[in-house]
């Protein structure tokens, strides 16, 4: 038995609209979510973490609708 899977393609406000590609997309077959094109910034465009790679995947890790 098969089934399709349900794709839904995410551009949060807050990372801004990409040209050409989705910041996220969520691929509801087993529940694989690919994230792409992300950067440690916030609102004003600052760098959160600077210096700081920990901090800077944190926060790419973190503003997504799938945390």
């Amino acid at each position: 038995m098969t089934s399709e899977a349900k794709i839904t393609r995410l551009n949060p406000p807050e990372l801004g609209t990409p040209p050409g590609y989705s910041q996220i997309v969520d691929v509801a077959a087993s529940r694989i979510i690919f994230i792409a094109g992300q950067t440690a910034l916030d609102r004003n465009g600052d760098v959160v973490g600077k210096g700081d790679f920990a901090a800077q995947a944190l926060r790419c890790l973190t503003i997504s609708p799938a945390h």
